[in-house]
Formats: C-alpha cells, sequence, structure tokens
C-alpha cells in the first residue's frame, strides 16, 4: 500500500482558521488496536507552501517523540496493545498570503513494514490589508500663491495584500486639477504587504478657501477607508494697490476707493487711511461702506472709523473677501475758490494720490411749453420750447425738432429772451448766459400718409458744437376723420353723370380719388364742409364706383340704373377619352345673348393634366399665354364690349399625366359677365394608358426603341415607363435626346414614338442599374400638390384665427401657418403622408400654447418661443421624405368642398430642405419652410386664388428680408417693437396686414358664393 493512501483518520489541526504570522498545531493520534506492543515508527508531516516549521514538535508514547533536526518528522516510541500513538507538530502561517487561501496538511505513518497515509486538514487563512496605518496619508503642499500640490500616499501595514486596490484622491474644495480628473485616481491589480503607491497632481485655487484640504480613499476588493490627513494649506490675505475714482462737482466731489483682495482667504479689519487736503472736509453721512451707510461715530458690522482729523479720514474695513474687494465711498465739500490740490489713500504698503479740483458744471434745461394735443396729417404744428442755463458756463446751442412722422427737421430762428429788459434773440444760434432762460418758437409739418389715431414721436433736442446738451420727447395724436357723402344723386348730363361729394367729417380728406368703371378721378382734397364734382361716362357709371380718401375705400357710389343680367351660355367639348401622356384638344363655345361691357373667360386646367404652351386660340387666332400658364387660368380671359348675338369660340390643347394612365379629367370653368359669375357645366374625360410600343413608325421612316446607359457607355435597350405627367418643361427632340445619352447625363433614353403622340417626344427613364439604391424620378417645376378641403367647418375655423389673431408684429400673421396649413398632398405616398400628419399635429400644439401665451398682458413673443425640436424634426423629416417620394395622384374628394391647392417644384424641396435643415424652427428659414406648403390656388375662384398667392407673397417676402437679420431685432418685429431694421428700410408688416385682409374679404365671399357647399 502507498504511503499517501488515507487509510488512517488520525490528523487533526488547531486552529482551522489562522491569520498570518499564527502558529497552528498538528496532531497524529491513533490506537494500537493489535495484541502485540507496536513498532518503533516515525510521522512525516506534509506541509504546503504558506506553512512554515515553527520548532515545537514532540509524540507522546511510553517513550516522547524525537524531531529529527531539518525535516518534519517525528519519531514515535512503541506502545502497549489498547494505547494511543500520539505525535504532534506545529507550524506558522507565513506572511503575505491572500484571504481565504487554503492550505491543506497530510501526515504519513511510516513503520517498519510500510508507510500509512492519513486523511487531509484544511488551515483556512484570514488575512487583511491596512490602508490607514502612520506611512498612509495625504498632503497639500503649497508650491506658490496658487498651485498646490496634492500627494497621497498608501502603504499596506497590514497581514495580507490588497487585490483591485483603487485610490481616488477628489480635488480640494475650491481648487481645479491642473493635468484633469485622471491624475487625482490610481488603480493598481495588487498592492504586496509594506508595498507603497502615491498619487500626486498639481492644483490651481480658484475659490476662496480658508483651509485647503484633502480627502482621499483606498478601496479593494476587501475593504474602504479614508487616508487619514497630514498636512493642509491655509491661504493667506493679499493686500492689492487702492483704485481711487474721483468725481468733480461744483460743489462737492464724490470719492470712490476700490480695496482689493488677491488672495484666497479674507482680509479682516483692513485700515486705510485718507489724507485731505486742508480746505477738504468730509460731508457728514456720507461715508459708504459696500453700499451700507457707515456711522462714524461707532463701529458698525461693516467698517469702523476712527474719529478723524483736520487732515483727513481712517477707517477699518471689517472683511474683505478673498479674490474680492470692498467700496469705501464718501463725498467732499469743496469751498469755493478750491485750487487743484493732491488727495492720498494709504492702504498697508501701498498708496494711491489723485488730484482734486472745482469743477465748472454745464447743465442746459429744456421744455415744451405750449404744444398742440392733436394734429392732422399734412397740418402745421407751431410748439414753444423754453430754454434754460442751469449751470456755470455761457452755451451756444441750436434749438431743433424733428420725428419720424414729420416732415425735415424745424430749426428755430429766432428766440425771445426772458429777464429784465426781454429782448428778441438774432437768427441762427442761441447764446444763453449762466441763469438766462428763452423762449424758442418752433414749426413742424406733419407727413401726409399718417393714419387716424396714430401716436407722432417728436423729439425737441438743444445741440452745440459738442453734441446733444438736452432733450425733450412730446407725442401728438393723429386725426384723420374726414367723412365723404353724396350731395345728391347722380344727374345725367347729356352721356355724363354728375356727382357732387360733401365732406360732413371734422378734418380734410387728403387725396380723394373717384373710380366709376376704368375711370380715375383726382379729387384732391376736400376741407371739412367743402364740396367738390365730378362727371364719369355714362357707360362707366352703370355699375357704379368707389371713392378712395388716402388710400382707403371710403364711399360707395350707386350704379346708374338697374339692368337685367346679361344673357350668356357656354359650352365646353372635349374628347370621352384620352391617351395618358399625349395631348387632347378641348373647346368652348360661347353664345353671348346681350350685350355686355365685360365678360371674363375662367377655365383652368384640371388636376392630372398640364396646359399645352401656346396653343389657346380665339377664333382662330392664337393668342399670347399669360407668363407660363394659361390665358383661361387665374382672372382668366377678359373680353370688352361684347355685343349682343355674339358667337365667341376658344380652343386649346392639354396633355394627360402619364404617371396616372387609368382615370378621369373634370374640366370645368366660370363665365363673369358685368361681375355676374355662373359655373360652365363640366365635361369629364377619361384616360387610358398608351400602348408598350408603337404599331406604325409614327410618321418616321424607322422606329425607335427605349434604351439607357449602360455603366460602361453604351447603349443597351430596355423596357422604359414614362416620367410624371407634371413636367412642364416642353418635350426635347431626338436629336436632343441622343445628344444628351451621348454626352452621358443621368439616365435619360431615346423615347419610343407612339401613334397618339406623334408630334411629340417624352422623355423616359430606364430601369435602375446595379449602382443605383434608389432612383430619384425626374422632377419638373410642379412637382408636388399640397391641398386644402373649404368645406364649411374649415372656412368657419381659418376666418376664427385670421381674425383672432388680434395685436401687433409678425407673430399674429404666424397663426395664419396653422390655420392654412394643408391637410394633405397628393402624391399618395404612405410615408408623406404620414410626415405631413406629423408635421401638421406639431403645428398646431406649438401655435395652441402661443395663441394663449399672445392673449397674457405684457407678454412679448421672441423667437425661442417658436423653437419646438419636435416640429423641426417633423418638417426635415417631411422634406427628406419628398426628395425620394414620386409625385402625382389622386385628387380630394369634391363632393366635401372645393380645395385650394399649391404646388411645390423639386428643387424649390431641396433648396428649402438645404437652407433650414440646421436652423432652429423659431429661425425665418424653418418659417419660410412652412409658406412654402401654404395654397396658392383654388381653381374656379380667382379672388380666393389671388388673395392666398399675395398672403403668401408678403409674409414669405418679409421672412426672407429677416433671414440676415440679427435675433434681437428679429424677435422686436415677431413683438412689434420696431418696424425699421438698420439699413433694410420698411420691412413690409403693413403690407402684411393688407394681404390678411384681403384674404378675410375673399374668404368671406366664398363663404356666401351661390352654390358653394353650406
Amino acid at each position: 500500500m502507498s504511503g499517501y493512501e488515507p487509510v488512517l483518520h488520525a490528523l487533526s489541526v488547531e486552529p482551522r482558521v489562522a491569520r498570518p504570522g499564527d502558529t497552528v498545531r498538528l496532531v497524529f493520534r491513533t490506537r494500537n488496536l493489535g495484541g502485540l506492543p507496536s513498532p518503533a515508527a516515525a510521522v512525516r508531516f506534509v506541509l504546503p507552501t504558506g506553512l512554515e516549521r515553527s520548532g515545537e514538535s514532540g509524540g507522546e508514547s511510553e517513550s516522547d517523540g524525537r524531531l529529527e533536526p531539518g525535516v518534519d518528522v517525528v519519531a514515535v516510541e512503541p506502545v502497549e496493545p489498547g494505547a494511543d500513538v500520539v505525535a504532534s507538530f506545529s507550524a506558522r502561517v507565513a506572511a503575505g498570503l491572500d484571504d481565504r487561501s487554503e492550505l491543506v496538511v497530510r501526515a504519513v505513518f511510516e513503520l517498519p513494514s510500510g508507510a500509512l497515509g492519513t486523511n487531509a486538514c484544511t488551515v483556512i487563512v484570514r488575512s487583511r490589508p491596512r490602508f490607514d496605518g502612520p506611512a498612509s496619508g495625504v498632503a497639500v503642499l503649497a508650491l506658490d500663491g496658487e498651485i498646490v500640490r496634492v500627494r497621497a500616499t498608501v502603504v499596506n501595514e497590514g497581514d495580507g495584500p490588497a487585490r483591485g486596490l483603487r485610490i481616488v484622491v477628489p480635488v480640494p474644495a475650491g481648487c481645479v486639477a491642473l493635468e484633469g480628473e485622471a491624475a487625482t485616481r490610481l488603480e493598481r491589480a495588487r498592492l504586496e504587504v509594506g508595498e507603497r503607491v502615491a498619487v500626486s497632481y498639481d492644483a490651481r485655487i480658484v475659490a476662496p478657501v480658508e483651509i485647503v484640504r484633502a480627502e482621499a480613499y483606498a478601496q479593494a476588493e476587501e475593504m474602504r477607508c479614508a487616508l487619514p490627513a497630514r498636512e493642509a494649506v491655509a491661504p493667506g490675505p493679499v493686500l492689492a494697490a487702492p483704485r481711487v475714482a474721483l468725481v468733480p462737482g461744483r460743489r462737492r466731489a464724490d470719492v470712490a476707493i476700490e480695496v482689493r483682495n488677491d488672495g484666497w482667504a479674507d482680509a479682516r479689519d483692513v485700515a486705510v487711511r485718507v489724507v485731505l487736503p486742508r480746505p477738504l472736509r468730509v460731508l457728514d453721512g456720507s461715508l459708504v461702506v459696500d453700499g451700507v451707510p457707515v456711522d462714524e461715530d461707532g463701529p458698525n458690522g461693516f467698517a469702523r472709523v476712527f474719529q478723524p482729523d483736520g487732515a483727513g479720514l481712517a477707517l477699518a474695513v471689517a472683511r474683505v473677501p478673498g479674490r474680492g474687494s470692498s467700496r469705501v465711498a464718501f463725498a467732499l465739500r469743496v469751498p469755493p475758490g478750491c485750487e487743484s490740490d493732491v488727495l492720498e489713500v494709504v492702504l498697508g504698503d501701498h498708496a494711491a494720490c489723485v488730484p482734486v479740483s472745482a469743477a465748472a458744471v454745464r447743465d442746459v434745461r429744456l421744455r415744451v411749453g405750449r404744444a398742440p394735443v392733436v394734429a392732422e396729417p399734412g397740418a402745421r404744428v407751431e410748439l414753444v420750447a423754453e430754454l434754460a442755463n442751469a449751470g456755470d458756463c455761457s452755451e451756444t446751442v441750436i434749438v431743433s425738432a424733428s420725428g419720424g412722422d414729420f416732415v425735415g427737421d424745424a430749426v428755430a430762428a429766432d428766440a425771445v429772451v426772458g429777464g429784465a429788459g426781454a429782448e428778441r434773440a438774432s437768427a441762427g444760434p442761441i447764446v444763453l448766459a449762466p441763469g438766462a432762460v428763452v423762449e424758442v418758437p418752433l414749426v413742424v409739418h406733419v407727413r401726409d400718409n399718417v393714419a387716424d389715431d396714430a401716436r407722432l414721436a417728436l423729439r425737441v433736442s438743444a445741440s452745440d458744437a459738442d453734441g446733444e446738451r438736452a432733450r425733450t420727447e412730446l407725442v401728438l395724436t393723429a386725426r384723420d376723420r374726414p367723412w365723404l357723402a353724396l350731395g345728391e344723386l347722380p344727374v345725367r348730363e347729356g352721356e355724363r353723370v354728375a356727382y357732387v361729394l360733401h365732406n360732413a367729417g371734422s378734418t380734410t380728406a387728403r387725396a380723394v380719388v373717384a373710380r366709376v368703371g376704368d375711370e380715375v378721378h383726382q379729387l384732391g382734397p376736400i376741407a371739412p364742409g367743402a364740396r367738390a364734382s365730378f362727371a364719369a361716362g355714362e357707360r362707366a357709371a352703370r355699375r357704379g364706383g368707389t371713392v378712395i380718401v388716402g388710400g382707403r375705400d371710403e364711399l360707395a357710389l350707386p350704379t346708374l340704373d338697374e339692368r337685367p343680367p346679361a344673357e350668356v351660355h357656354a359650352v365646353l367639348d372635349a374628347p370621352a377619352s384620352a391617351v395618358a401622356g399625349a395631348p387632347f384638344a378641348v373647346r368652348a363655345e360661347i353664345v353671348v345673348m346681350t350685350a355686355v361691357d365685360a365678360l371674363a373667360v375662367r377655365v383652368p386646367a384640371p388636376i392630372g393634366a398640364v396646359y399645352v404652351a401656346g396653343s389657346t386660340t380665339l377664333d382662330g387666332r392664337a393668342l399670347l399665354d399669360r407668363g407660363s400658364g394659361s390665358p383661361l387660368a387665374g382672372e382668366g380671359l377678359l373680353l370688352h364690349g361684347v355685343p349682343a348675338g355674339a358667337r365667341v369660340t376658344l380652343a386649346w390643347s392639354l396633355l394627360a399625366d402619364p404617371a396616372h394612365p387609368e382615370g378621369a379629367l373634370e374640366l370645368g370653368g366660370e363665365l363673369v359677365a358685368d361681375g355676374d359669375g355662373r359655373e360652365i357645366a363640366p365635361v369629364v374625360v377619361a384616360t387610358r394608358p398608351r400602348e408598350g410600343c408603337a404599331a406604325r413608325p409614327a410618321g418616321l421612316a424607322y422606329h425607335v426603341d427605349a434604351c439607357t446607359l449602360a455603366p460602361d457607355g453604351t447603349l443597351v435597350p430596355e423596357p422604359a415607363f414614362p416620367i410624371s405627367a407634371g413636367a412642364r418643361e416642353p418635350a426635347a427632340s431626338a436629336h436632343e435626346l441622343a445628344q444628351r445619352a451621348t454626352l452621358g447625363e443621368g439616365r435619360f433614353a431615346v423615347a419610343a414614338m407612339l401613334p397618339e403622340a406623334s408630334d411629340r417626344l417624352e422623355p423616359f427613364v430606364g430601369a435602375p442599374g446595379a449602382d443605383d439604391v434608389a432612383p430619384a424620378p425626374v422632377r419638373d417645376a410642379d412637382a408636388f400638390a399640397f391641398a386644402l378641403r373649404l368645406d364649411e367647418r374649415r372656412l368657419a375655423e381659418i376666418g376664427r384665427w385670421l381674425r383672432g389673431a388680434h395685436g401687433d408684429g409678425l407673430v399674429v400673421h404666424l397663426l395664419a401657418l396653422r390655420a392654412l396649413f394643408p391637410e394633405r398632398e397628393t402624391s399618395d405616398d404612405v410615408l408623406v403622408a404620414s410626415a405631413l400628419g406629423a408635421v401638421h399635429d406639431a403645428l398646431r400644439d406649438v401655435f395652441d400654447r402661443l395663441f394663449v401665451k399672445l392673449r397674457i398682458p405684457g407678454f412679448d413673443v421672441a423667437a425661442s418661443d417658436l423653437e419646438d425640436p419636435a416640429l423641426r424634426r417633423a418638417l426635415v423629416r417631411l422634406f427628406e421624405r419628398l426628395l425620394v417620394a414620386r409625385p402625382g395622384g389622386a385628387t380630394l374628394d369634391e363632393s366635401v368642398g372645393e380645395p385650394a391647392s399649391g404646388r411645390l417644384a423639386f428643387e424649390r424641396v431641396r433648396e428649402v430642405l438645404a437652407s433650414f435643415a440646421d436652423a432652429p424652427f423659431g429661425a425665418p428659414a424653418a418659417l419660410r419652410a412652412l409658406v412654402a406648403l401654404l395654397p396658392t390656388r383654388c381653381d374656379g375662384e380667382p379672388p380666393l386664388a389671388a388673395a392666398l398667392a399675395d398672403y403668401a407673397r408678403a409674409l414669405d417676402g418679409v421672412l426672407a428680408r429677416c433671414a440676415s437679420m440679427p435675433l434681437r431685432e428679429f424677435d422686436d418685429l415677431l413683438a412689434q417693437r420696431g418696424e425699421r431694421a438698420p439699413g433694410d428700410g420698411v420691412l413690409g408688416a403693413r403690407a402684411l396686414d393688407d394681404a390678411r385682409a384681403g384674404l378675410l374679404a375673399a374668404l368671406d365671399a366664398r363663404a356666401v358664393r351661390p352654390g358653394a357647399p353650406r
């Protein structure tokens, strides 16, 4: 049997848990179970690393055991049957063992016949490091007045190593580390017993502190403890040279002394001594320390004043804060005739001197004694200014009056000098002796274009060669209240009609203009109670007219007679079906039964079709297009003096949208005869897709297939599909398309010539290549259409928002963005619809909160009140989605009300996104993005379309001019704290008011239009 096999359970150890340096005792005990005495034997103790012999071993038997020198073997003597064989051994736990280490001990009983192993016993070691002993600690040493060195030393003075050591030495209060936060920490995987580590860094004192003391802690897996503080630094005060400021006066001089402490500790009881020249004395009760009056008879909490002698003042400032200052102020009485002398301030080792002398005072005072309260536009205003010289020197000044609502500057030509022997001063500058009072007459002229009840600010100032000496301001109220009425009914005088106007108001009616039909009569000003007459042609007077005063409609002139409405009939003729992507002809036959003075024909292109440029003819004669649109769009085609029985034939061509090959186009229009509007019965044109390839060469000697450019530059035939019919640019010729393909411009392809469009060539886009991720469709000038339903509910909501936005400033117009924001976009893209809805919801939240704030008295809106991160993200997401969406789609359901729409070009989408993507929502660039989405057209309703376009154009123009404006001036414009910007002139805020008034009038007229949905 092997000697290491555990056949005997004879070994025990005490204690089972020990610390490094402790002694454990191993005991071997077994009984002689035989019938004969046991032979002489030995017990060999097998010790692991970490247990050391202590030299105390022995055996128990009839004769004591003996320990052989140099070996861990204990000899035992024979014992009688039934007696115990005992051997013991002492061992010491070595230092530096990890906590919870396990030391396994075995023994071997060596007999002459063989060796027997025993059981194994385990000794568990408990050790602990120590970081807060006398050798560890943290100290702060001063390197100079501002820099200190923080050093933390950690020595493991325990009985076991530390694992995962982390030393943290926070920066002392009032300091910052020069090397950053990383220098305040140290990490070690293991720290043996007796091993030393240190953390050291330099810090700068940045705040006043009484004592710079550092705190630190050391943390290991076994423990965490704070390091004792060994040394600290106590900063001291450092008094700098005093700063003395002296403000001379007529009979007194104000002195301010700044006592500075450049140290990091408070200075207590700082002595300040002021040495005064002999004529000067400190005024009683004028001594102030840090804004608190100081009683010179006794101490207080701020300073202690010593009884001054005849030559100065001495006091002790109770406390000057570290890195701070205290202000000592007092006043000196300067007697008349005092000559210049020197005042000295002594502060510790420092001294400062300032000169003191009496100062002559210049004091010119101005007020307006007699001035009117109200003034008419263009009137002469006389006022009298009173000028007084309350100083010590003679003054030569010029008195003038000016204001933004007055014409030119009024300069006084003469003045009446008051006092004994009053005299009239000569023209030009006014000379004032000390104590003199002068009355100065002034005359100013009010501008002709001021509004009634306007506040007219007038500034009266007195200036000399050095600048303005005195100024006063007064406010006059403008009164512009003429009341024009017809003196009698219009009277026919042959082929002319005479009108008589009477001004029954209290002020002059200025710039009176009478518009009767196409005639304009300039009547000039009409004084209160005066009359004015003019004569207009009988034909122009039939429909009445308007009298305009100062640019405002004041009086409606009655019609000359009541004629029955004109009888006009119109019929539209169009093919029952058309090929998508090909033009088709439309005719309108108009029969005039009774004579009409003015006949307007309005037939806009329907959604889903495009007007063919230059295709309109009138009775076989070609008409010029209106800009880039049809002569029948917008205000329509206006015919004057159409006789009874006339027949008018209009013809033009439309191009169906190839992006929607299967659908229906509804063509409709409106006739306006002498101001009476009526609808033209609509016709429906069905659209069908074109054939995949031409059945014949379409008038050419060859057939052309669609193809695209391959990556290597060769032409590769492939199936083609047409771009959106929303394209407004004319189709390119075959030569131009081939040239584009040869030059490699984009992915254009030569188009297949179809029978239905043999006279036009449509560009095609090939299928995406392997290098394309998401092919962007070809865009055109009218890529996307945004629409807004104008049913009864929506009209009421828009009117409520526009009328409820009372107040001044640009912000009241921005509320229109919430009222007129479109409800959908017609590309039928789900992601675009979702992005548009997110912008709509966020916009409602922002402007609902803003509308509530505007009703709070005293609230001034700023650009920051418009900022909303959620709205800006939603707006950026919408324009990013438009960059990859295909245009086109179905129109709104006409059964719920006629829509107002606006179109946004693809290039405009990219331009707007680039301008506001990084700008906050409250910036003008982001607000212009919302204006770009507003509807600007309403098919069949030119007045409403014009009002929408005017309002969007005016709002976009103001925001465009605000883009380069400083933020403060933009905030002022939002709150109407000023209408002008430096170098930019009037920004157009008044034009916005007029545009909003025109839009409200158009909405009201649309709400009551015959046949409108109720």
